[in-house]
């Protein structure tokens, strides 16, 4: 079965924008210009605005 364009870019809009929240929860480190809550963020803002 084939999913149509639009269920799977659906999809990944909300799996970026969920990483993205995931990321923008996390917690910065003390001392640190960049923290583990960058990659997420940025990954997840890259997927959600593929659409």
């Amino acid at each position: 079965m084939r999913l149509p364009d639009s269920v799977t870019g659906s999809f990944l809009v909300a799996l970026g924008a969920a990483a993205a929240y995931g990321g923008w929860i996390l917690p910065p480190v003390p001392g640190q210009p960049v923290g583990p809550n960058v990659f997420p963020l940025v990954i997840g803002t890259g997927l959600a605005s593929r659409r």
